[in-house]
């Protein structure tokens, strides 16, 4: 094989490549040929190094690893509704060692000053030695690359000893554009070029130069593009001074030093992680929906490797699979993390130290959430049992104290146990400024074997079916979790079945012996009046003591005059803890809850987290936080963006391990106003 002048070799890798026919390609499906494209080769160099002022031409390709496929299908959720099924077809875990060449470029006479070839070829070299930090990406940008140099030929290839030869076919060559074409007859069009490639010994394919490729199809006149400084469009013209130079020089150390080669592709790759999909990347922050701008400026903080990463809130509005790359990324991050997280099981994934701030101060604890919440109330047990046996023993030296003190046999021992009494210190149990409520859900009665039939049910909303022939029926022992990123599905099916909604079809019905709670995700409507919480609460109560009532609120942290509040004046987290009172007063066996979680603490979270797995009756409910689902739920409802449900029997965890594709279904949909307040 010749090697030509101004050649240069590297090779290229990646986790998944696709090389297709952007001209014959059909449909949303994408399958890849089993080996590189000319043209696919040909802008990975380019994204190496590129000048008007050449033309590189691919000489040869050497496949290194074994050829194989790989297909998933993806289910991208449309934030306007609806989801499309597309199928692709990777090739997986490739490595090629290329060899490449420039031309100049001839169809540009008014680059003629541009033609050096020394000047071209060593900076090409160079490039190619400062690796894959380019936007380089093995046929479709989410396929993206790295570049190392290598001298094509070395080091050894699944194919060193494939016998004889190999035909791939008719197959997609490349695209010439009327810039670069060197026939008469391709100049002034675009031209579509295939060809039929062999792979030889070794995993060698050597490529037929454009110009000598005989099967092309012209698909329309275009016209050259012209460069130039009067273009405003190209700056090489002039040849560098030496002061020039040094300072190229000095910027581009600088420039490296700042890690500027990596700069692009870390950024593609961070937003990659976080679900941001390639053609969304050089769009504006304005033309990008809530979730995603969320997302967008989780990368800003994560981008550039900083020394310390502060992290409000990271996991509010991520899906599922943004969160799993998300822990990973931390719990490799090298630096310091400190991050303020609802998520408990977030917390528990990523931690190391806990810091507790309570009592006025900070104090760090070794281990993550859980162990410092454990270990926390351990020793607050331990420090009662301390207290209550150091009574206890105050109490009986008091006693001896006063029965003998004045018997002058007994004096002297009354006299040790006085001393004894004085070395007697109670540990300071001082009040926490963490308060947790009580959440007690007792049922007026036990509930019956006929829980709830739900049969053929449907719903349409705004001309799309979010419901679509939902059957179920509920045990008494059943605590449900409906989960998924169709939302308003959710809501809906909260809605009719606790008569909020009409179905379009199908019914529902509940056993005789159910009583229902509801906690609706927008409570607006309940709030909507100047009653007190006292009053408030009342209504709902069969007991109409003010004094029962207050109790009920005592517990959930209104003590005293915070009775007397009005509830249109409340916050978020005052509101939820409202509704959830009237959900324990009414003494219902059905709990039916949308979102509780949201707006609580972490110790609201935890109290109700306890109290409905403590509860003894049936829990309809759905929510953003994987740990309370997890530890709550004994069944999962997914209701698909199509409208149908999947119903098993299981915990969240073993329900995502069991379908990967749940995980990719989940991605939670917010709107704007939802984004802004994070």
């Amino acid at each position: 094989m010749e090697r030509y002048r101004n050649t240069i070799e590297f090779e290229v890798y990646g986790t998944y490549a696709l090389f297709s026919d952007p001209v014959m390609r059909v449909g949303g499906e994408k399958t890849s040929y089993h080996i590189p494209t000319y043209e696919a080769l040909k802008g990975i160099t380019e994204s190496i190094y590129w000048k008007p002022t050449i033309i590189w031409i691919i000489d040869a390709v050497r496949v290194m690893n074994p050829i194989q496929t790989e297909t998933k299908g993806i289910r991208p959720i449309a934030y306007n509704g609806g989801n499309e099924l597309a199928y692709y077809t990777y090739l997986k875990d490739v490595r090629y060692q290329v060899r490449a060449h420039f031309e100049m470029n001839l169809n540009h006479l008014e680059l003629e000053q541009d033609r050096n070839e020394n000047k071209h070829h060593n900076i090409a070299k160079r490039m190619v030695k400062r690796g894959g930090r380019r936007d380089i990406f093995l046929g479709t940008r989410e396929c993206q690359a790295f570049v190392e140099p290598c001298v094509f030929g070395e080091d050894k290839s699944y194919y060193d000893t494939m016998p004889g030869e190999v035909g791939y076919g008719f197959m997609y060559h490349g695209i010439t554009y009327a810039e670069e074409a060197i026939l008469e007859e391709d100049k002034d069009q675009m031209t579509v070029r295939f060809w039929r490639p062999v792979m030889k010994k070794g995993g060698i394919i050597e490529f037929t130069r454009p110009e000598d490729c005989t099967e092309k199809r012209h698909i329309r006149p275009m016209e050259r593009k012209v460069f130039g400084k009067e273009e405003n469009n190209f700056v090489g013209l002039e040849e560098f001074t030496d002061e020039d130079g040094i300072k190229a020089a000095e910027l581009e150390g600088e420039f490296a030093t700042m890690n500027g080669w990596e700069a692009e592709s870390d950024a593609e790759n961070l937003l990659n992680g976080l679900g941001i999909e390639t053609e969304l990347h050089y769009k504006t922050m304005k033309d990008l929906l809530g979730p995603q701008k969320v997302k967008v400026l989780l990368a800003q903080a994560l981008f550039g490797n900083p020394d310390i990463l502060l992290l409000d809130e990271p996991t509010n509005h991520l899906d599922l699979d943004a969160i799993a790359w998300l822990e990973e990324f931390l719990i490799n991050f090298e630096n310091t993390v400190i991050v303020v997280s609802h998520d408990r099981y977030f917390l528990n994934k990523v931690c190391t130290q806990t810091a507790d701030i309570d009592y006025g101060k900070i104090q760090l604890y070794a281990g993550n959430y859980d162990f410092w919440y454990e270990s926390s109330q351990l020793l607050i047990k331990q420090m009662k049992e301390a207290n209550k046996k150091k009574e206890e023993k105050i109490k009986e030296l008091q006693e001896f104290i006063s029965r003998f003190s004045a018997n002058a046999s007994k004096s002297k021992q009354a006299t040790s146990r006085k001393r004894a009494l004085e070395k007697i210190q109670l540990d300071d149990m001082r009040p926490s400024s963490r308060k947790y409520p009580y959440i007690d859900f007792r049922p007026n009665r036990e509930i019956g074997n006929e829980v709830l039939m739900v049969e053929n049910l449907s719903k349409t909303i705004d001309g799309v079916k979010v419901l679509d022939n939902i059957s179920f029926t509920l045990g008494r022992e059943d605590k449900v979790a409906f989960v998924g990123a169709n939302e308003q599905a959710i809501t809906t099916f909260f809605k009719i079945i606790t008569g909020e909604m009409e179905p379009d079809e199908g019914n529902y019905k509940w056993g005789i012996t159910t009583t229902q709670a509801y906690f609706p995700k927008d409570n607006t409507k309940e709030f909507d009046n100047d009653l007190t919480i006292t009053d408030w609460l009342t209504q709902y109560s069969e007991i109409k003591d003010a004094t029962y009532v207050r109790g009920f609120l005592g517990r959930m942290l209104f003590p005293g005059e915070d009775g007397v509040k009005r509830v249109r004046v409340l916050s978020g987290g005052e509101k939820v803890r409202c509704l959830l009172s009237k959900m324990m007063i009414s003494g219902a066996n059905i709990l039916i809850l949308d979102e509780p979680t949201n707006h609580l603490d972490m110790e609201s979270i935890t109290a109700l987290n306890n109290g409905l797995i403590k509860f003894p009756g049936v829990i309809l409910f759905t929510s953003h936080d994987h740990q309370f689902v997890q530890t709550t739920a004994n069944r999962i409802m997914e209701i698909l963006p199509n409208g149908t449900m999947i119903d098993k029997i299981t915990t969240y965890d073993e329900y995502l391990a069991s379908d990967e594709m749940a995980k990719k279904r989940h991605v939670f949909e917010i709107n704007e106003e939802d984004a802004q307040d994070n």
